[in-house]
């Protein structure tokens, strides 16, 4: 049911006065307000708050048809040049590694973004549509048992995090029939070179098929069922009125139609050409980067699930 204008008025009222907004307001100054999202951030980051919070305006309207109403809600975004004042502005205890872009917090509604470092525009918003997913998430099926490659891959998603190396990835695990089984990255999520960068495209790329294959309508009963309380199975192959492991051999069968592709240009120096051109300059660069973030992250079990003895939802996410 949606959300009556005054309900949202009420609880963005509430959110604004919440305590720890007074504790982040010592590290940084300035706040500024855009609809349901609240920032905090240090001097200079006006122009740059209104930038995202016109960026995620498209994911805000499409969240809200693939995730329920219940997706809404206000948003507290902290923004700053250095991760040691977002560590001091959160409202819960957190360290941000020295190779975090971003962090959600769920549980409190809130999101946080390193902005210094001369990142390029585009990453920001990239990685803070991440974080944004990530909370509605949560906000959709508070306290459900997710797969990591459905949480992650839904937020790289909503992020647009889709782009030629996860291409060039995944063709190569087609085409070389090494490709993860549902079943194993829910077990266990790589985290260590090629296999992460694998784990990772997979779950997108599988995330973008149930949506783009089966529609939002789908994708949105399973949450509702997962906020109902049915397990992440279960929840699944209901809204979807077939068993995961169908689901699977459908995307399989729709990659190897997408990939033909690449084995014609594997055989040819036209990926080369292409290669040199576009990645020569940055793709190495950028390549090692994401891959040592992504090793930092210890190897993580397939699920995202608070700890037996925490409030319901998942912990600090990093990004």
């Amino acid at each position: 049911m949606p959300m009556l204008p005054e309900m949202q008025a009420v609880h963005l009222l509430l959110f604004l006065l919440l305590p720890a907004v007074v504790t982040a307001g010592d590290e940084l100054p300035r706040r500024s307000v855009h609809g349901a999202l609240v920032f905090q951030h240090t001097e200079g980051l006006d122009a740059l708050a209104a930038d995202l919070a016109g960026a995620v305006q498209d994911t805000v309207r499409d969240m809200s048809v693939e995730l329920g109403e219940a997706a809404r809600g206000p948003v507290r975004v902290l923004l700053a040049t250095e991760r040691a004042a977002l560590e001091r502005a959160a409202p819960v205890p957190i360290r941000m590694p020295a190779w975090a872009a971003g962090m959600a917090l769920p549980r409190q509604g809130v999101v946080l973004l390193f902005v210094g470092g001369g990142r390029p525009l585009d990453e920001v918003r990239k990685t803070f549509l991440h974080e944004y997913a990530h909370v509605g998430l949560h906000r959709a099926a508070p306290g459900a048992r997710l797969p990591r490659w459905f949480q992650e891959g839904y937020a790289m998603y909503r992020a647009g995090e889709w782009n030629f190396q996860r291409s060039a990835t995944l063709g190569r695990g087609v085409l070389s029939g090494r490709l993860y089984s549902l079943e194993a990255l829910t077990e266990r999520f790589p985290g260590e070179g090629d296999d992460v960068e694998l784990a990772y495209a997979q779950s997108i790329d599988f995330v973008g098929f149930l949506l783009s294959r089966h529609g939002a309508p789908a994708f949105a009963d399973a949450l509702s069922r997962l906020a109902r309380g049915e397990a992440f199975l279960s929840a699944l192959e209901e809204a979807y009125d077939k068993p995961l492991a169908v689901l699977e051999d459908e995307w399989r069968a729709d990659l190897k139609s997408r990939f033909t592709w690449f084995s014609v240009l594997a055989t040819t120096s036209v990926v080369w050409i292409a290669a040199s051109l576009i990645f020569v300059l940055a793709y190495l660069r950028r390549r090692r980067a994401r891959r040592r973030a992504m090793e930092a992250m210890e190897d993580d079990p397939g699920w995202i699930e608070p700890p037996p003895d925490g409030p319901p939802g998942p912990p600090p996410l990093l990004h």
